[in-house]
């Protein structure tokens, strides 16, 4: 027996696919029904969480910009010519304006919602595009932290799915990462319960 979603060999009377999460036949979907506890009712999704790009989380990235430039500013003044000067004023100039583009583009473009069933991503300012994860698809959750991402409570989560055209999605600047992921976790965990998809990291 095959899924019919993606095609994943399945063992006979699977309810769900251990791949992609589809209900399987009529067993699959008499399940969704009853939620996986025997009542028979649909279970609704429910918003748990919405997050975007923190621009604190650009600090680090400025303070190099800093630094740099401060070493260009010392070559200058060492060098004693007036074209130093002016590449040090332009280089800066592009920089910063660079890295406040980037932090604002990350800030407006991209951002995230957790239901009791799917993280959702939305990116784009122009044109949008949006993807759609089922939490049972997600394999690993790792949070990631620099020195200036510790003194803010920010970070990145990284996701290790199952899903083909999303194996891998970082999440970044998020704010209190580690409670999110540790949302994430759970929320997968009882969707796999819910579902019957018992593995050993559920």
């Amino acid at each position: 027996m095959n899924c019919t979603g993606c095609g994943a060999a399945l063992p006979e009377g699977a309810a769900f696919c251990s791949q992609c999460g589809a209900p399987v036949g009529a067993g699959g979907a008499a399940r969704m029904r009853r939620g996986g506890n025997g009542k028979n009712h649909d279970v609704p999704e429910e918003p748990l969480w919405s997050g975007a790009y923190a621009p604190m989380a650009m600090v680090g990235h400025f303070v190099g910009a800093s630094v740099l430039t401060l070493v260009g500013v010392f070559l200058a003044a060492m060098s004693g010519r007036p074209v130093g000067w002016y590449l040090v004023g332009g280089g800066a100039a592009l920089l910063f304006a660079y890295l406040t583009l980037l932090v604002l583009y990350r800030r407006y473009s991209i951002h995230y919602r957790l239901t009791t069933q799917r993280l959702l991503r939305d990116e784009g300012i122009i044109s949008k595009r949006s993807d759609h994860l089922l939490v049972v698809n997600i394999d690993d959750v790792t949070v990631r932290q620099n020195i200036f991402d510790r003194l803010f409570n920010l970070g990145t989560i990284e996701l290790h799915t199952k899903d083909k055209t999303t194996p891998d999605l970082k999440m970044l600047g998020i704010e209190n990462p580690r409670g999110v992921a540790d949302m994430i976790d759970e929320v997968r965990r009882i969707e796999r319960n819910r579902r019957g998809l018992y593995t050993m990291d559920a």
